[in-house]
């Protein structure tokens, strides 16, 4: 008994180091924490990574590699013949979708390795990039971190006022398949640098349809009843005839919008879905240039503040509809509050989309208009 008992033991022990004989050292290893996709102007599929170095004898600290391939799975080989090592995709932190590959549709079925192979990560951010994908992987600052890493700060940055949207590779194959919205994805530009646009909005085929800009995306934030973090907004509001220095626009008041409540109801109603939506929300005031006197009750100001939210919210819902795309996800509205109709539009929600009433209310109390009268 002794004996057995001893042999397992010694089993038990000496079986986690089978794997030891197999291991791979990080300087063998090519880390793409950058992975690009994008078509060439014959329309080839042109991939891209971007990959530290481990050496101390490199000059540069970052190497980026550019193939042709049929697939992203196969280009892994084309990479390899290129790269110090073994090429993994398990430690990605981005991955970028070129402008015209964006506009095919289905591109988001050559993501299929990410979530196939459990190797691969799926807390990659998926971003569209509004320009050549070579211009990117080319893209050097000096005084930024490597690509990858900066990326990924700038990403987080917008997110704290809820500027962009943050969506891994897990959550953008949820949008895919959730009937009751449309997908969206970070949106970025290379100007003398690097800079997010907003949200890149999609279709149910992952065809890029719209850019919403950062303001729009706060308010599709709001749809969505995702409301953490700042909401700042710049308002035009006519309150005086004041007039400021050359061009500059005096009538403009910014303000942060906090404990914000939605509330969405959906119905069906003489063949169509209507979608009631009131939104609360308390307001400091952080910047005014027109003349108010703020020992007076703030009703009227409260009043056009409301007003003129709504008239954004009108606005972009407008432009969805026109775009037939639902990244606020009222379509899960219609299926919690009218399932018996939503059964019937469920395959065909962008039709009914378009047609449906959207109704919205904003109601807002200034609490607080800063330390200066």
């Amino acid at each position: 008994m002794r004996r057995a008992v001893t042999t397992v033991i010694l089993l038990l022990v000496m079986l986690p180091l089978h794997g030891c004989a197999t291991y791979t050292t990080i300087e063998n290893m090519t880390l793409s924490l950058l992975v690009g996709l994008d078509l060439d102007e014959e329309g080839n599929l042109l991939l891209a990574i971007s990959s530290p170095v481990f050496s101390k004898e490199a000059k540069d600290n970052e190497e980026d590699f550019e193939v042709r391939s049929t697939t992203l799975r196969h280009s892994r080989e084309e990479f390899d013949k290129r790269a110090l090592g073994i090429t993994t995709a398990g430690k990605t932190q981005a991955i970028i979708i070129g402008k015209r590959l964006a506009a095919q549709e289905n591109w988001s079925s050559l993501l299929d390795p990410f979530y196939r192979d459990t190797r691969n990560t799926v807390s990659a951010r998926v971003i569209y990039f509004d320009g050549e994908l070579s211009e990117l992987i080319q893209f050097s600052a000096k005084d930024k971190p490597r690509l990858p890493l900066h990326l990924s700060k700038l990403v987080d940055t917008g997110l704290l006022r809820n500027e962009t949207t943050k969506t891994t590779v897990q959550e953008f194959h949820r949008h895919l398949h959730e009937k009751g919205m449309t997908p969206s994805i970070t949106g970025l530009r290379k100007e003398d640098g690097l800079a997010l646009t907003g949200t890149a909005l999609l279709d149910k085929s992952s065809r890029f349809k719209m850019m919403a800009n950062s303001d729009e995306t706060k308010l599709i934030y709001i749809l969505r009843n995702k409301t953490k973090g700042e909401f700042p907004f710049t308002l035009h509001l006519p309150m005086s005839p004041g007039k400021g220095p050359g061009n500059v626009d005096m009538k403009r008041l910014s303000l942060n919008l906090q404990n914000i409540k939605p509330k969405i109801q959906a119905r069906y109603d003489q063949g169509r879905f209507v979608f009631d939506v009131k939104v609360s929300s308390i307001v400091y005031v952080t910047e005014r240039l027109f003349p108010f006197d703020v020992m007076q009750p703030y009703h009227e100001l409260e009043q056009k503040i409301a007003a003129n939210l709504e008239e954004q919210f009108n606005s972009l819902i407008r432009k969805l509809q026109k775009a037939r795309i639902d990244p606020a996800g009222l379509g899960m509205y219609a299926r919690a509050h009218a399932y018996p109709h939503w059964k019937k539009a469920r395959d065909r929600w962008e039709d009914y989309f378009e047609e449906a009433v959207v109704n919205v209310k904003v109601k807002v109390k200034i609490v607080g208009m800063g330390a200066v009268k």
